[in-house]
This record gives structure tokens, sequence and C-alpha cells, in this order.
């Protein structure tokens, strides 16, 4: 059974963190204490969070527009181009316009290089 004097520790600690939050009068938010710390003698550890790792991406290459281009980007750097290519976005058929908007998924570099030759012809 849980002893008087935690509750009166733990309402002293609740009242004395909210007075001072007051008379700090900043625009920051009081922060929490790490919850390692210890509270009344009473050692708080969280347990783990373990997440889940990210699939690795299902493709090696991706060709998408990249300033009215057709680029090529890396599965592992998805947000700068390896290369840009001559071929403007806005002389391809519609399909491939709306395609390039999503982003094409290359498995490997053979297929990009098919890829690139059918775009650039």
């Amino acid at each position: 059974m849980i002893d008087k004097r935690f509750w009166i520790t733990c309402l002293a600690v609740l009242v004395v963190t909210a007075g001072s939050a007051a008379l700090a009068n900043t625009s920051e938010e009081p922060q929490a204490a790490p919850l390692h710390e210890t509270v009344s003698g009473v050692e708080q550890n969280p347990a783990p969070v373990e997440s889940e790792p990210e699939p690795a991406p299902d493709y090696a290459y991706m060709l998408r527009e990249y300033e009215g281009r057709v680029a090529v980007f890396t599965a592992d750097n998805p947000a700068e181009p390896e290369m840009v290519l001559d071929t403007l976005v806005k002389y391809l058929p519609d399909y491939d316009r709306s395609q390039m908007q999503e982003g094409i998924k290359v498995k490997d570099y053979q297929q990009l290089v098919s890829l690139i030759e059918d775009f650039a012809s």
C-alpha cells in the first residue's frame, strides 16, 4: 500500500513545478524532468521503445521530373538527382508526364538504361 508521504511528496512536487512555471513568465513551455531521474527515491526507467526498421526500397533508381527535365534519383538519395537528362518533361506524352510527377521506380541499372533510351529518343 502506498504511504501518505508518497502522495504528499507528489503533490508538493506538482505545486512547486506549477508555481515556478507561473513565476517564470516566459513564452517557453515548462519541460518535464527526464524519466531517468529519481523522484522521492523512486527511480523511473522507461521501457525501451523499439521501432521497426524502415523497409528497404523496392527500387534502385527512380526517374522523375526535376526542374522541368527528366532526372535520375537513387534509392539512397531520393532528394538530390544523380543525373539530369536534357529531355524536357513538357514534351513527353501525357501518360509519361503523369508518371514523371509520381516517379517511375526502376529495379536495376539495365532497366534504367533502357528507360533513359526510351525517353531520350
